[in-house]
């Protein structure tokens, strides 16, 4: 490949050396017209473009012009309404020069008057647009506008994505729990001093205090959890909801869980101490919501008074007693159901459902009383006259204290001596050794060596167990009834059919019944209630025992 410049027209041809080299700018090769052989082929050609007019003496005929270079002024009239001559400037339109024509400003102001023009009408577009996917989401209806071009619609489809996105994004960093442990935990759960305060000086104002917030509310969510002693996996599902209701929400706010200020105190300290005591208070029937669901969705039902319990005011609070309330969790609960339509589709209620379970574990019964209790409660209830829970669970409890606490009596009435071997083994006494001794109901004498073996393992067993006898006053706090009512039901309902009741609970526990009940698969408890109709004398109406 070679350059074909004005110098090489005068060359000869070297095979017939005459001067009739010729360039077909078509092919890219220069000809001898005389003989036909090719001189050179594959010219690049390095004349100008366009033709040139300038007719002045000072630019050598037929060379080419720098014109295009602009090193040369150019006569901008020669170009109107044609292409703009190009030249070195940072300016769209050129650099205006002295002595130049008012073109170059015209066509500036005209292309930015256009550019904005266009720029004003796809703003419109772009707004009509949003308006009419806000009116869509609205309605729920999807109604296409034929004013509203497709690609206007997409942008703003694209805009709500990329908007959710980085929402996302920003707060699923800015409630970190792994970030608020670091600032806030402790030694044992916190990394080294020196990331931290890394971590300080690169977080604004709005991190720290959503860091310093979530820490909280999982400081009062685990405190929570070892009250109720639930166990880690439920204390867990818990916490990470609580992130994610915090990414979404933004924040650990719960609609209608607030105090206000009397009218008597309008000072701003009053002002910042509530609302510390409101946030604390949200934060609290936020963690009692989680764990409630919680529990009854992996088996560890919890009743919500025993929830509310669990929670105490912040230390400026002089209201803990009463601190949080049904009607917070309640609150809280219908925020969480919102969000999450898991907890919506578990169709958990708010009703007193294993309120025995809850008696049971606060009064520390043994495995035995607290399946009595069970049964006696579906007993009571499936009866025609109807009560509530707490009052049948209530009598049916004292009851079966009262049950325990006699055949405990009795068992320590008994005389002590070693355990008698199985009767098959028992070796016969000489008539000569025996003694007369006086009649007692709980001797040998009195029963033959099978019953009388079988006695003493029912009266070991019943040594064996943990004290049965409860308190009123306990029974009445933890199922929250008073004592009027506690003892008129006993009274009118459980005492008269003592014996009816104490039968069933004993063929409950015989393996004649059905294997859904609760009592036969308790240990222990076909030993226990062997003799269980003997009790039915010993109780007193009043719901005292009679043994003493």
């Amino acid at each position: 490949m070679s350059y074909c410049s004005i110098e090489d027209e005068d060359r000869r041809c070297r095979h017939c050396h005459s001067q009739s080299l010729k360039v077909d700018w078509g092919q890219g090769d220069r000809v001898c017209t005389n003989c036909g052989v090719v001189d050179c082929g594959h010219l690049l050609d390095d004349r100008p473009e366009w033709k040139n007019f300038n007719e002045s003496d000072d630019i050598v005929k037929g060379a080419p012009s720098g014109a295009r270079s602009g090193m040369v002024m150019v006569d901008e009239n020669k170009y109107h309404g044609g292409l703009e001559p190009t030249s070195l400037s940072k300016r769209a339109f050129g650099t205006p020069f002295e002595g130049s024509s008012m073109l170059r400003s015209s066509l500036s102001k005209t292309n930015r008057n256009l550019d904005l023009m266009v720029h004003k009408r796809h703003k419109n577009a772009l707004k009509q647009a949003r308006l009419s996917r806000l009116i869509q989401k609205k309605t729920n209806e999807r109604d296409e506008d034929e004013t509203i071009r497709p690609e206007h619609d997409m942008m703003v489809l694209q805009e709500e994505e990329d908007a959710e996105r980085a929402y996302a994004a920003i707060n699923s960093e800015k409630w970190s729990l792994e970030r608020a442990i670091i600032l806030h935990g402790t030694e044992e759960t916190s990394t080294t001093g020196m990331e931290r305060e890394e971590l300080l000086q690169q977080l604004t104002h709005s991190l720290k205090g959503a860091a310093s917030d979530l820490y909280k509310a999982y400081s009062i969510l685990n405190k929570a959890s070892q009250k109720l002693d639930l166990p880690p996996r439920v204390a867990q599902d818990a916490v990470n909801t609580l992130c994610k209701y915090a990414a979404q929400k933004d924040g650990l706010t719960v609609r209608g869980v607030s105090s206000r200020l009397s009218s008597a105190q309008s000072s701003k300290e009053a002002t910042q101490k509530l609302r510390l005591y409101n946030k604390h208070k949200q934060m609290s029937s936020l963690a009692g919501a989680l764990l409630f669901l919680e529990a009854r969705k992996h088996g560890h039902k919890r009743l919500l008074q025993e929830v509310c319990k669990c929670f105490d005011g912040p230390a400026s609070s002089s209201k803990e007693s009463d601190y949080l309330k049904l009607k917070h969790i309640s609150k809280a609960m219908k925020e969480l159901r919102a969000l999450f339509p898991d907890y919506m589709r578990a169709n958990i209620t708010l009703k007193d459902e294993g309120l025995v379970e809850h008696v049971a574990r606060q009064l520390q019964l043994p495995p035995v009383a607290a399946a009595s209790i069970e049964v006696l409660v579906q007993k009571l209830q499936n009866s025609d006259e109807k009560f509530k829970l707490a009052t049948v669970c209530a009598g049916a409890t004292l009851f079966v204290t009262m049950i325990g606490t006699v055949m405990q009596r009795l068992a320590s009435q008994v005389a002590p001596y070693q355990s008698s071997p199985p009767p098959a083994k028992r070796l016969k006494t000489s008539k000569k050794t025996k003694k007369k001794k006086t009649f007692d109901l709980f001797s040998q004498d009195a029963l033959s060596e099978d019953i009388a073996y079988e006695m003493r393992q029912m009266w070991d067993a019943w040594t064996e167990q943990t004290p049965w006898c409860r308190k009123l006053r306990e029974i009445e706090q933890f199922c929250n009834i008073t004592e009027s009512i506690l003892l008129n039901f006993y009274k009118t309902n459980i005492y008269p059919q003592r014996n009816e009741l104490l039968l069933m609970l004993q063929r409950s526990s015989s393996a004649e019944v059905e294997n859904k009940c609760k009592l036969k698969n308790t240990p222990r408890a076909r030993l226990l209630f062997r003799k269980l109709e003997s009790a039915a004398a010993l109780l007193d109406k009043n719901g005292q025992v009679l043994v003493k």
